[in-house]
């Protein structure tokens, strides 16, 4: 750590991709991981290891429950699995974490309808800090008593305390407490928008690819470029961007995929015709990209039971598919979808995701600049039955397996 760094947070802490459908709030989030501890160890705790190997500052619990039991109120889970140095009670190694334990926004209030019980199991959990939004000074009053009574001993708050301590003095923060804003001018720079741009190019997943790309900037062709995702940065951007659920339209500073269509330097035999969500009218095309995907979302409101693109979605790649000679669809999403009559539709498929404000980088790879170097993190489904599908167990029959990606054209 230093005055150019940061510290890092893995969370949430554990099981969120293995909730079951109907325990959450409303469906999946912050609903209970009803799976056993082996599945706990083999699946959802070797992303933590990785992180606690490489120095992570902290960890923020899960609002979720393992099993019934809140994740904030688990000591075998803080304690044991997280923060232990020897072998837990099932057999698993610690993760030996040394940083500190936070909670999640208002989580220790879910434990009970009993706050004295809610801090005192929280911070005998494990929990280091707190994040307490409203009434600080009832969390610090009830805090004060459990420790007076006898119910949360000094040495778990001397652990706690050190935790944090320690934390803060690797960040400098006892020589330099206050933020320094001498760089606050360079936030969104055009060197920030390069990397931003670089980062963007080399997430893209190319799935499909039958001749379609690299898209040439010279000879004669007419480009088609339609979809509710292809200029709207909202939409490009998701979920937790400049507000908590996202927007639509121009919410920041950017540039959109079509705006960054029509800077890539396409020589003037080149036609753009951009219909945008107008994706029924009367035209024809050589070429066509259709950018579809989620409307942005944020924690419950994301909760879906279908993955389906919608019905929009859907119509508007098979407009635009239908009308030119070679379809090139791109995916804004933050998950996988189902994708099978579009795959089928299209000529070439890109995995966009979502959370650039630089269009650029995509065009950059469309139309041949740099190739793709993307790969899945996880397996992609063909069905919402294969669910979940993870690395470990192989998902057969998946749509396109853990790592998958073409590279280069």
């Amino acid at each position: 750590l230093g005055p150019t760094n940061i510290l890092a947070t893995a969370k949430h802490f554990i099981g969120d991709g293995h909730t079951s459908w109907g325990t959450g709030n409303p469906d999946l989030n912050e609903g209970d991981a009803q799976i056993s501890e082996q599945q706990l160890d083999a699946i959802d705790l070797p992303p933590y290891r990785s992180a606690v190997s490489n120095k992570v500052g902290s960890v923020m619990i899960s609002y979720s429950s393992w099993n019934g039991l809140k994740d904030h109120a688990n000591s075998h889970l803080i304690t044991e699995k997280l923060k232990g140095t020897g072998t837990d009670s099932s057999g698993t190694p610690g993760l030996g974490f040394q940083g500190f334990v936070v909670s999640d926004w208002q989580a220790i209030d879910q434990i009970s309808v009993d706050y004295n019980d809610d801090v005192r199991t929280a911070i005998n959990a494990g929990i280091d800090m707190v994040m307490v939004p409203d009434d600080y000074k009832t969390f610090i009053s009830t805090l004060d008593s459990e420790i007076k009574a006898g119910h949360i001993s000094i040495s778990r708050i001397n652990d706690a305390v050190t935790r944090i301590l320690t934390a803060k003095f690797a960040a400098g923060l006892f020589k330099q407490p206050y933020t320094n804003r001498s760089s606050t001018p360079n936030v969104g720079s055009a060197a920030h928008r390069q990397l931003a741009r670089q980062a963007e190019r080399e997430s893209l997943v190319l799935l499909k690819n039958k001749g379609a790309l690299p898209l040439p900037k010279t000879g004669s062709y007419t480009l088609v470029v339609g979809g509710d995702h292809a200029d709207n940065l909202g939409y490009q951007l998701g979920g937790w961007s400049i507000t908590w659920q996202g927007g639509s339209g121009t919410t920041t500073t950017g540039t959109t995929l079509w705006q960054a269509i029509q800077r890539a330097g396409l020589s003037s035999s080149v036609k753009l015709n951009f219909v945008g969500t107008n994706t029924q009218g009367n035209y024809r095309g050589d070429v066509g990209i259709v950018a579809v995907g989620e409307t942005p979302y944020a924690e419950d409101k994301g909760d879906t039971s279908t993955l389906a693109l919608s019905g929009t979605d859907a119509t508007e790649v098979s407009d635009v598919c239908s009308r030119v000679t070679k379809c090139i669809v791109l995916l804004f999403s933050g998950r996988p979808l189902l994708i099978n009559t579009q795959l089928n539709q299209s000529s070439a498929f890109v995995a966009a995701w979502i959370g650039s404000t630089e269009g650029e980088g995509i065009t950059d790879v469309l139309f041949g600049d740099s190739s793709f170097r993307g790969k899945l993190t996880y397996t992609w489904p063909r069905a919402v039955a294969q669910e979940p599908c993870n690395q470990n167990n192989g998902c057969a029959g998946a749509l396109f397996p853990y790592g998958y990606g073409i590279t280069p054209f």
